[in-house]
């Protein structure tokens, strides 16, 4: 069976939490209207991800990925530009879901062990991970 562990951050107030399945209630203040849910659920071995991501910045997401996940990431300034997006998925494998990120945002990523590199697509040393 495995254990569902919540983690909710709220940008603009710089909120973050962690919850366990029964305590997963999210309250915002009028101040805050991006919100970033991220889940992780290993079942089998594989590493299931559900995020609920509403107008958030690419890095933020991917660091709130690798914390959950307990993977590193690097990244550099061309990733910190890389903007917002908008992400609702639902049990999706942990490598799809990176992948979907990173394509959304114009990014390409490459895993070297428990690390994950992002670089913009026109990087010099990037990696196509299509």
């Amino acid at each position: 069976m495995a254990k569902t562990i919540w983690i909710i951050i709220i940008p603009s107030i710089l909120a973050f939490s962690v919850f366990s399945e029964s305590q997963a209630k999210l309250s915002l203040t009028e101040k805050s209207k991006d919100t970033l849910q991220v889940v992780i659920e290993v079942e089998n071995g594989i590493e299931y991800v559900t995020i609920n991501a509403d107008d958030v910045s690419v890095p933020e997401l991917l660091l709130a990925l690798a914390r959950k996940s307990q993977q590193g990431i690097v990244f550099g300034e061309d990733v910190k530009k890389a903007g917002k997006i908008t992400i609702h998925v639902k049990k999706v494998i942990f490598d799809d879901t990176l992948y979907l990120i990173t394509k959304a945002a114009g990014l390409s990523f490459e895993k070297i062990g428990t690390t994950v590199s992002v670089k913009k697509i026109n990087s010099p040393d990037s990696e196509s991970t299509e």
